[in-house]
């Protein structure tokens, strides 16, 4: 992976979207409606600090996301926590953090 960036929910394009669907679909242990990007837009709606981790691969290309909760500087937290009790990268099967 080559980088992080941290966007708002509502500035995810239809192509992310997509993605976020697709991978979601192609694996059952994200079922759960927290992995979901209508979930992360729903906090950020209520929540200032809601931001997804978008990971990117050294060519650029879409590697996952990870919705969040960036309260204070340096510290990243749950998107809707302590409410969510299930938190995870949603990404390509080939997803590998470094």
């Amino acid at each position: 992976m080559s980088r992080v960036e941290l966007v708002r929910p509502d500035e995810l394009g239809a192509e992310e979207l997509r993605l976020w669907a697709d991978w979601r679909r192609a694996d059952a242990d994200l079922a759960s409606p927290y992995f979901s990007p209508l979930w992360a837009s729903a906090v950020g709606r209520v929540r200032s600090d809601v931001r997804v981790a978008v990971f990117l691969k050294d060519n650029g290309r879409l590697a996952g996301f990870l919705p969040v909760q960036h309260p204070v500087r340096y510290v990243l937290q749950p998107a809707g926590g302590p409410l969510c009790d299930y938190q995870g990268a949603i990404g390509a099967p080939d997803l590998v953090p470094d």
